[in-house]
């Protein structure tokens, strides 16, 4: 037994209840409760009637809009980069962040390549909690250590890469790309510029990963002021 009504671009969230009441009385009784589009065989089993019995069977759907979510892919210094990024998004429970991949048997929920305008539409997303993982990164420029963490809410988008918190911009906003529809929340995600060198050792090595952390300590640093500055 069980109904749906899906309604495209929202979230929809069932319970039901199983009921019974007598003719002879105005109270009605809970036989089973629980939320799914379909009652259980063994919850429908609970219900015992007789001819006197009026039995009650309720179904409420409640309805959350999903948001429009797109990833701006940029450098630290907030420039678009318009070679392609790859990524794969994930609910969060089907992620391990101790490992930073997803766990086994996780499904995709939606993955692409940024564009030359460095954007990547990632889907309507339905509220909850979800990591977006970046598997190739543009030409001349170095992955991120760990994958971003993405918050949809009933009233705005938010996102986490490494100590940067901010909230998703919206059309309207000095950093919103045009071109998307206009309801879209854009993620900014940056890169820090370099390649992967072999592990062969020797102060060149070294070096360079030395550099690299310099390069990304001053420009997380700067990225996190200018947010807070655009939070005031």
């Amino acid at each position: 037994m069980g109904k749906t009504d899906e309604i495209d671009g929202y979230e929809q969230i069932t319970t039901w209840s199983l009921s019974k009441r007598s003719l002879d009385g105005e109270t009605e009784t809970i036989i089973a409760s629980g939320s799914g589009k379909v009652i259980p065989t063994a919850e429908i089993n609970k219900l015992t009637i007789t001819e006197r019995d009026i039995v009650r069977i309720e179904f409420i759907n409640t309805y959350l809009k999903k948001k429009p979510v797109s990833v701006w892919k940029t450098d630290m210094n907030s420039r678009t980069i318009t070679s392609g990024a790859v990524f794969a998004l994930y609910k969060a429970e089907e992620f391990d962040d101790s490992t930073n991949r997803p766990k086994e048997g996780a499904e995709i929920v939606s993955t692409g390549t940024t564009g030359e305008d460095g954007i990547l539409f990632l889907g309507k997303l339905a509220q909850g909690e979800y990591r977006l993982l970046e598997t190739e990164a543009p030409d001349g420029y170095i992955l991120p250590e760990t994958a971003i963490k993405i918050t949809v809410t009933d009233s705005k988008v938010m996102a986490i890469q490494g100590s940067g918190y901010f909230d998703a911009v919206t059309n309207g906003h000095d950093e919103w790309v045009e071109g998307q529809a206009e309801d879209t929340y854009q993620i900014q995600v940056w890169n820090n510029p370099g390649v992967v060198l072999p592990s062969t050792g020797g102060p060149g090595t070294t070096l360079f990963y030395l550099f690299g952390i310099m390069l990304t300590a001053f420009g997380s640093a700067g990225l996190v002021m200018k947010r807070r500055r655009n939070a005031a």
